[in-house]
């Protein structure tokens, strides 16, 4: 025999919307538009460095191949 669920149902959690906490000094523009998109930018600068490297090294090694 199945045991009868007693407790209301009462749906999934309500997530909350993140925020961005900033103090009253660092309330300018810049600064909070650096805060918005540090996020995005990390991750690309971090590939055009390797990027950046992995053609200096194939560079070099086809110089160094040539002579």
């Amino acid at each position: 025999m199945k045991k009868k669920r007693n407790k209301k149902y009462q749906g999934s959690k309500v997530v909350k919307p993140t925020t961005i906490k900033i103090t009253a000094k660092n309330r300018s523009f810049i600064s909070l538009w650096w805060k918005e998109k540090k996020v995005a930018l990390k991750p690309m600068l971090s590939l055009f460095l390797i990027i950046l490297i992995l053609a200096v090294l194939i560079f070099e090694i086809i110089k160094i191949a040539i002579n």
